[in-house]
């Protein structure tokens, strides 16, 4: 089976940590687009070196889980992939609110087996 995810959100909302325990939790390869972005010391790179790790990232493993928001680092095709940009099929959109409960019970049912997806 085939699983591609793409963790997006605001700085310092936990988008590593659920990529990663996702990651380990389905056995998939994890890229952490901030390793992409900067090199040591928060140098930012060429942005022709980041296209060209994050393409082969993508090329190179059938599923995976990325996490981060650069729109200049293949974001549509990140998307796509993950099956985000295909209206109504499987996308799950979270709003920014005061409180974090829905990114907490989204990841704690994503990382028990479920779909994250709340039938009223």
């Amino acid at each position: 089976v085939t699983m591609k995810i793409a963790v997006l959100g605001f700085s310092g909302c936990g988008k590593s940590t659920l990529a990663r325990k996702l990651g380990e939790k389905y056995q998939l390869p994890v890229l952490h687009l901030d390793s992409v972005q900067f090199a040591a010391n928060w140098v930012e790179r060429e942005l022709e070196d980041k296209l060209r790790d994050v393409a082969a990232f993508m090329d190179s493993h059938d599923s995976w889980v990325m996490d981060g928001n650069y729109s200049n680092l293949l974001q549509e095709r990140r998307l796509e992939e993950a099956g985000l940009l295909r209206s109504g099929e499987g996308s799950v959109e979270l709003r920014n609110s005061a409180d974090d409960s829905n990114m907490l019970r989204l990841s704690r049912e994503l990382l028990e087996g479920g779909t994250g997806i709340k039938k009223d």
